[in-house]
This record gives structure tokens, C-alpha cells and sequence, in this order.
């Protein structure tokens, strides 16, 4: 993996940055991480149904820990990040409005599960203050607009509205807290 991120970062090779997470990935099967920087580089080339699939490795390895509501910070992120690009690719390259839909949503219930997990439980005192830091980094507001221009898009009114809504919620919020 390491090497495979030098590759991809300061190397500036990507095909070999794919050998090296295909070999992370065939090695560990489990390791969502090479799964997600893998999709990631499948991206840059333009491979866009090999990027699909690398993103669906992450959430099926970690569909069994959202399920028992178990998912560590760094699991929620790659998770997240999985869904939204996914559908960024379904939206963009494929032109699947419905799809990118989808995967746009899933990705903001990744979010909203975060309040849910138990295992923020073992964190004590500092458990609120982790789930504000996680939600933080993953920029709902972002998402909640995508969902809401793909809704205006497939003529969906009622979606549209319910992201325009939260949208202005979220908005006003941040405005009573002085942001």
C-alpha cells in the first residue's frame, strides 16, 4: 500500500500505484483502503466501470460493520466517500441520473448513522465531540445540494424540495451559530 500511494502521490505513475493496490488488495482482501485509493486511480485513467466495482468492494467489506452500527471514524469516512463518488461517476460519466441518485443518498444515511454508532460508546466524554469531527469532514451540505440539482434534473419535485428544505435548515442553523 505504501508503495502504491508513493506511486500515486510523488511517483507520478498511476498505472504502477494500480499494480501495487491490486497487490494490497489480492493480499488482504479486506482492505477497503487499497479498495477506495484503487477506484481513486481507476478515475485519474478514465476507467470508470473498474473505479464502479473498486468502490463496491469498500461497501460490501464494510456493509457487515454498518449493519451492527460498529463502523469506525476512518470506516465512515472511506464508506461515505465510496457512495459519493460513486455517484459522481454514475452522474457524470455514465449519465445515470436515478443511479448517481442513489448512491448520493446512501452516502447522506452514512452520515446520519453516524449519531447512531455504538462505537462511539467506548469514547467516554469525547464521544460527542468525535461524531461532530467526523460529520464535519464529510461536508453534508455538499451532498445535499448534488442530490438537490439531480432531483430538479429527473423532474423529481418532492426530492428536490425535501433537499431544498434541508438545505435552508441547514443554512439557517449555521447562521444562528455565527458561521
Amino acid at each position: 500500500m505504501k508503495m502504491a500511494d508513493y506511486w500515486r502521490f510523488f511517483g507520478d505513475r498511476i498505472n504502477k500505484a494500480i499494480q501495487y493496490y491490486i497487490m494490497s488488495a489480492a493480499s488482504f482482501p479486506e482492505y477497503y483502503q487499497a479498495w477506495f485509493h484503487l477506484g481513486c486511480c481507476y478515475v485519474q485513467t478514465g476507467d470508470y466501470t473498474r473505479a464502479l466495482d473498486a468502490f463496491w468492494n469498500v461497501k460490501y467489506i464494510l456493509k457487515r460493520r454498518q449493519r451492527a452500527a460498529v463502523l469506525r471514524p476512518m470506516e465512515v469516512i472511506y464508506l461515505y466517500k465510496s457512495y459519493c463518488c460513486s455517484g459522481y461517476i454514475q452522474y457524470h460519466y455514465f449519465r445515470e441520473i436515478d443511479k448517481a441518485i442513489l448512491e448520493d443518498v446512501t452516502a447522506e444515511c452514512i452520515w446520519d448513522e453516524i449519531e447512531q454508532s455504538q462505537f462511539y460508546k467506548i469514547m467516554d466524554d469525547s464521544e460527542h465531540y468525535m461524531k461532530q469531527m467526523i460529520k464535519k469532514q464529510l461536508h453534508i451540505g455538499k451532498l445535499y445540494r448534488v442530490i438537490y440539482k439531480l432531483a430538479n434534473q429527473v423532474g423529481d419535485v418532492s426530492l428536490a424540495e425535501e433537499y431544498h428544505k434541508k438545505i435552508r435548515f441547514m443554512l439557517q442553523s449555521n447562521m444562528s451559530k455565527g458561521f
